[in-house]
């Protein structure tokens, strides 16, 4: 995929980061500053498909560890959420497969998601508690929104693990609209793009999530939203870009209102979308292609003997 052409120094600031403020023990140490910036960036490989599970440790996280757990800094929180949000990633991806050929979770994988849920309650109310009782600045406030619009995404990604039926998410509308109200709030609290700046961070913060409302959550307004506030062109966070993702969001609701219940104007089951990947990769005239997965159509095969799927291309 191109990269933008950089001119100055890269805009990491987008959301703002939270240092290690140094606190216990081994905050200081090189090793556990080293761990924690591995644990926030490895979860951009998962998200592409690399399967750095099978080589690398995920931890598992259990409620035990999350249950009534003080955070003493804003650090603290994120490193235990990026853990948390590594080891859904993992679960999401071995779920996933396992959809793709009609195979059953297993009851350890059912468990496993049960305990990913009870992680994310805990981790939630120890986020709030923690927020009560600190008094945040301008930057620490926009980190803990790109901590809350992540733990709503990872929140439902996992709530719906075991089901291939797409109406699933629509229990979920609550969750959609946070995402959308702490990303925008980051978006309204970036400063002006500087022109002699690249607009780009190697962070996760918004862009994946905002495109998970916008082809995950059927509300015809709030999924518009997400698209809106991509279309705000936030910074490109490492190989996700807005623009494409504006672009393939739009394609993914015009495909799934070609067929909307007459009532609720929401799409019906048979037209919903399992997946919409961007694949990695652009040419030199701005142009990609994308996937689009039907939840009908899982487990049909193409005459190659593939899963049977959408494929398009775009061009920026």
């Amino acid at each position: 995929m191109a990269l933008p052409n950089y001119r100055g120094s890269l805009q990491t600031t987008y959301p703002p980061k939270v240092a290690l403020d140094g606190s216990g023990p081994s905050r200081s140490s090189t090793e556990y500053k080293l761990v924690s910036i591995f644990t926030r960036g490895m979860a951009q490989a998962l998200l592409y498909g690399a399967s750095i599970q099978e080589d690398l440790e995920i931890l598992q996280v259990m409620p035990a560890s999350y249950s009534k757990r003080s955070y003493a800094s804003l650090s603290e929180a994120h490193q235990a959420y990026f853990e948390l949000r590594n080891a859904s990633i993992t679960h999401l991806y071995i779920m996933g497969r396992r959809s793709l050929v009609l195979q059953d979770p297993s009851l350890e994988l059912y468990r496993e998601r049960d305990n990913l849920l009870a992680c994310h309650h805990l981790w939630y109310e120890n986020m709030q508690r923690f927020e009560k009782h600190h008094a945040l600045s301008n930057d620490e406030l926009m980190a803990a929104n790109a901590l809350k619009v992540s733990y709503h995404t990872t929140f439902v990604y996992v709530s719906c693990s075991a089901t291939v039926i797409e109406k699933t998410y629509d229990n979920y509308l609550d969750h959609f609209k946070k995402i959308l109200h702490h990303a925008q709030a980051i978006i309204d609290s970036r400063p002006p793009t500087n022109p002699n700046t690249a607009h780009f961070t190697f962070d996760i913060a918004i862009i994946p999530q905002l495109y998970f409302v916008a082809t995950r959550c059927r509300c015809p307004v709030t999924r518009r939203k997400a698209v809106a506030l991509l279309e705000r062109n936030p910074p490109r966070e490492g190989l996700w870009d807005a623009g494409q993702h504006v672009a393939v969001s739009k394609r993914a609701i015009e495909l799934e209102e070609a067929q909307v219940d007459q009532t609720t104007g929401w799409p019906v089951e048979e037209a919903r979308l399992w997946n919409c990947i961007i694949k990695a990769g652009m040419d030199e005239k701005g142009g990609f292609s994308a996937t689009f997965l039907p939840a009908a159509w899982i487990g049909d095969l193409d005459a190659n003997g593939n899963q049977k799927m959408i494929r398009e291309f775009f061009v920026l």
